[in-house]
């Protein structure tokens, strides 16, 4: 190609548009089963509303559970100088045991154990807050396809958990006219070979109801003939 533009038999034509940068890939990334079953109710609704509060009045949050977020329930300030002095001695700053600590193991073990009921260390794993360890709870014990018992009306991160593990939800009444009591006759109707556990809430998350120690044994005699967890939130 000569200066001109034009060119000579020495030169050989060259097609520009070859020269331009190929297009770019796309990405394209699916989700994946567990995260489409992943849901959670009441982040949906509250991340999701758009009112807008009168502003002649005082407004009162009833959407979060969180009583920190108002300046309510402080933590007691020997655990406040706990964790202090923890971080400042410089030993435990690093990964710790997957089930916690021995010695935290062992203080929780001192206190929950009983004389009928003894608990060691070796019987407690810890976990990071409440969520976290129902979801590792319901992870050891249901495969997809299992189901799990829960009350009505109850929390309901008991139900996206299992949503998202493919575990079925069945829900077992609570009965207002009894301050919320579990309603053993409809409890037991929903047990079959697939259940794995039973969750019950004591004191009742939202129902704010507290089971009596008779109440509680019947719950139990109310599974005696399955072989599976009840656990207690």
């Amino acid at each position: 190609m000569t200066l001109d533009g034009g060119t000579t038999a020495e030169s050989p034509v060259v097609d520009v548009t070859s020269l331009k940068t190929p297009p770019a890939k796309q990405w394209i990334v699916t989700s994946s089963v567990t995260s489409v079953n992943t849901i959670n109710p009441i982040r949906r609704i509250v991340e999701g509303m758009t009112a807008v509060p009168n502003p002649d009045k005082q407004m009162i949050h009833l959407s979060l559970g969180d009583p920190t977020v108002f300046g309510n329930y402080p933590p007691p300030h020997e655990a406040i100088e706990g964790i202090v002095d923890a971080v400042q001695s410089g030993k435990s700053n690093g990964y710790a045991p997957s089930n916690g600590y021995k010695e935290a193991r062992e203080a929780v073990a001192e206190m929950i154990t009983v004389e009928t009921s003894p608990v060691t260390a070796d019987d407690i794993c810890l976990a990071c807050g409440c969520s976290d360890a129902l979801n590792l709870a319901i992870t050891v014990l249901a495969n997809p396809g299992d189901n799990i018992l829960m009350p009505r009306p109850g929390f309901s991160i008991y139900k996206t958990f299992c949503g998202s593990l493919g575990v079925e939800s069945r829900h077992y009444d609570c009965l207002p006219s009894r301050s919320w009591e579990v309603d053993i006759e409809h409890m037991t109707s929903l047990i079959d070979d697939k259940t794995r556990a039973i969750i019950v809430v004591n004191p009742s998350n939202p129902c704010g109801s507290n089971f009596s120690r008779e109440h509680i044994l019947d719950i139990i005699k109310g599974r005696s003939n399955c072989n599976f967890f009840v656990s207690f939130n």
